[in-house]
């Protein structure tokens, strides 16, 4: 009620509660938009998305996601995010089928679907493979939050482990 049905404003706000970490606002607005625009991909991957990273309601981010493909299939963000439900979900050999595959559709790499890929190997027992794609990750973004602790971490197990 106090912003109205401009689904643009919702959308904003979404991104800007997003970043400053209030999930609970980002979440509302972004169900706003859904209102307003049920058939918009964008933000169908996005509360998909954003509800799969918070570990929240996998089968209803598994069920946005997909409408989102049913719409516009070949984008790889979307595929991303399925894959990243299915992560969430354990069910590690589909998580490295979509992410791998959007990275196919992908119009350059990108450091956070490589740092998905890596947990994806990860979560399938494929260490050596996840240290080459957070390694991959970590150049295209040096930054990216959390890539350097698990190349640290993991590259000290496996070398212990294949000692």
């Amino acid at each position: 009620e106090r912003y109205g049905a401009d689904k643009w404003v919702h959308y904003y706000l979404a991104v800007i509660y997003e970043e400053s970490n209030d999930l609970h606002s980002t979440e509302e607005h972004l169900e706003a938009c859904l209102e307003l625009d049920p058939d918009d991909p964008d933000i169908l991957n996005f509360l998909g998305y954003f509800l799969a990273d918070h570990n929240k309601n996998l089968e209803r981010a598994k069920a946005l996601i997909e409408r989102a493909l049913e719409i516009s299939p070949e984008n790889g963000f979307y595929l991303d995010s399925l894959g990243w439900v299915y992560y969430r979900q354990g069910k590690a050999d589909l998580a490295v089928e979509y992410i791998r595959r959007s990275i196919l559709r992908l119009e350059r790499d990108d450091a956070i679907v490589r740092d998905h890929l890596g947990d994806a190997y990860l979560l399938q027992g494929a260490i050596e493979k996840a240290l080459g794609e957070w390694e991959r990750a970590h150049r295209l973004d040096p930054e990216l939050a959390g890539v350097a602790e698990k190349l640290e971490k993991h590259r000290k197990k496996y070398r212990e482990d294949n000692r």
